[in-house]
């Protein structure tokens, strides 16, 4: 077979290495134990953050921190490419089973590789960033027969990404967001790459300055209100986060949507990733299911013996 590969910037990687590799992922058992529209103008933020009504108890947005990949391939003595392939794996088989959750669920995203990912060794930045492409590459088919709408948060005119890497996923976003069908259920995918909660807000304080500089907006920044800095900011077309799920045991967000997560609940779990199947997810459902949620406000009254019994999402 002839190598391929993708440019990195400092090694080439060969896909036929990881080819190999997802091989031998593919045989390995995941134990169950151990699109959206890109025109904001199209949606309102306060309808997208009201979709679920205050007697729903199915998040209308979950975001997953996707952690443990390289932890889940330590512990089986495997390289840590094996790891990302896993959780590339798992992700798919994550996709497919949130499209088919009743309710349905209509707004997902995974964070794929941060700002300060790139603080890792330079061997494993060039795998996970080749497993992303290689990922993108075999998911088109998914997201057409899913009706599943793709897009991308984060810089990507980073230059540290490989260019075929950026093409890949602009791929994927124009040719899922060109196929779905919006008067059916659609699943909106968002892939966070290269992301950073902080430097999603700086980028927009920068652009909201630059606004109130040239006269665009009202130069009275008293009258900037919190719906005009979101949309700003590179999540503009989607709600908020109902439900943050991060896996491997470790309890932090990790510079995530840090805007948009102020009232999302926050589930955390011992799983790694590749491990986290939809059993694991069901689990996070239902521990959903039971929080109630008032946003600050006091439920009292009638209302409070409602709460009692469900969960309220205002």
């Amino acid at each position: 077979m002839t190598d391929r590969y993708y440019n990195c910037r400092v090694t080439r990687f060969p896909i036929s290495a990881l080819g190999s590799l997802a091989l031998v992922v593919l045989m390995l058992p995941i134990h169950p134990s151990t699109c959206f529209s890109t025109n904001p103008s199209r949606h309102d933020r306060n309808h997208f953050n009201n979709i679920n009504s205050q007697s729903s108890t199915t998040p209308n947005h979950i975001a997953f921190i996707c952690d443990g990949n390289s932890r889940w391939a330590d512990s089986r003595r495997l390289p840590t490419a094996a790891g990302h392939l896993a959780g590339a794996k798992r992700l798919v088989e994550l996709l497919q089973h949130l499209q088919n959750l009743q309710p349905h669920v209509a707004y997902c995203t995974m964070y794929a590789f941060s700002t300060e990912n790139w603080q890792r060794p330079q061997t494993e930045i060039d795998e996970i960033l080749s497993v992303m492409e290689a990922t993108a590459n075999n998911c088109l088919e998914l997201v057409r027969r899913s009706n599943i709408c793709f897009k991308v948060i984060g810089n990507l005119q980073d230059d540290r990404l490989p260019n075929s890497l950026v093409a890949a996923l602009q791929k994927l976003e124009s040719e899922s967001q060109r196929e779905t069908n919006f008067e059916q259920h659609c699943l909106h995918l968002s892939i966070a790459v290269n992301h950073g909660g902080r430097q999603d807000i700086l980028q927009a304080s920068k652009e909201l300055a630059r606004l109130i500089a040239d006269g665009t907006i009202d130069d009275n920044a008293d009258s900037v209100t919190e719906e005009d800095f979101s949309k700003l900011l590179s999540t503009n077309s989607m709600p908020d986060p109902d439900l943050v799920i991060r896996t491997s045991g470790e309890c932090r967000l990790s510079n995530f949507m840090l805007w948009n997560v102020a009232y999302a609940e926050l589930y955390f779990t011992d799983k790694y990733w590749p491990d986290f199947d939809h059993n694991e997810l069901q689990k996070a459902l239902e521990w959903y299911a039971s929080r109630k949620r008032r946003f600050g406000a006091r439920v009292v009254g009638a209302a409070a013996a409602s709460s009692s019994k469900t969960n309220v999402n205002g």
